[in-house]
């Protein structure tokens, strides 16, 4: 018998589920991204050449891309799309800007965010599996320049980082940083003008009531 096909038999892989129906499946090798579970286990299985970090005996654990809730499972595609959503509502919404500075901001967020689309997410102060650097210190590598040039350093970069860190901690609860402040109900109701989500509203210890004032600060 084939050694894929032996592999595929010993793991007994799940199909049938809902949460395999749903979800994509990533290895845990690369962190490549699959729409099956089986093409994920069998991703790096087949390479001679594995990880600088795998040792003899590892045994990868494969598992849905996602956080589970309770009993409710979401994606970290689900959880991407809320980054995204939440950094690029800030920008178009809260932030008190000429209008070709506020689409320049625009850019190098969703430029930023775009470059960990298919990727396990990881929370501010958290290592990253594909860059295996911690997020902030990424964040600072990448937007380097910046920190090089005075001019550039103040307020168009602290836009930048409150817009995606923010957008981070809101997606991914379970790895919050300590989070950016200057910021109200009213901007979220800014943000949101259909309403404010769940996943939102339910960010804070205490959930945002209803009736709260636009005023009142809030700690992103």
């Amino acid at each position: 018998m084939p050694l894929a096909k032996r592999i595929v038999l010993k793991w007994n892989p799940d199909t049938d589920s809902k949460m395999a129906q749903d979800y994509k499946w990533y290895c845990p090798y690369c962190n490549k991204v699959y729409e099956r579970q089986t093409d994920a286990q069998l991703c790096c299985m087949v390479r001679k050449e594995k990880p600088y970090w795998f040792k003899e005996g590892m045994k990868p654990k494969y598992g849905p891309v996602g956080v589970r809730r309770g009993d409710v499972f979401t994606s970290f595609k689900e959880l991407f799309d809320i980054w995204l959503d939440f950094a690029t509502r800030m920008v178009d919404h809260v932030f008190d800007r000429t209008p070709k500075r506020k689409a320049k901001i625009r850019e190098k967020v969703v430029d930023y965010i775009e470059r960990f689309r298919g990727f396990p997410l990881a929370g501010w102060d958290h290592k990253h599996s594909d860059t295996d650097m911690y997020m902030c210190d990424h964040f600072d590598y990448w937007f380097d320049e910046y920190y090089n040039d005075k001019l550039k350093q103040s307020r168009f970069l602290t836009d930048i980082a409150c817009a995606i860190r923010a957008g981070l901690d809101i997606a991914y609860p379970e790895q919050v940083s300590g989070g950016v402040v200057g910021f109200t109900v009213g901007d979220l109701r800014k943000m949101y003008p259909e309403g404010i989500p769940d996943y939102v509203t339910n960010f804070f210890h205490q959930s945002l009531p209803p009736d709260a004032k636009d005023e009142e600060h809030v700690w992103l």
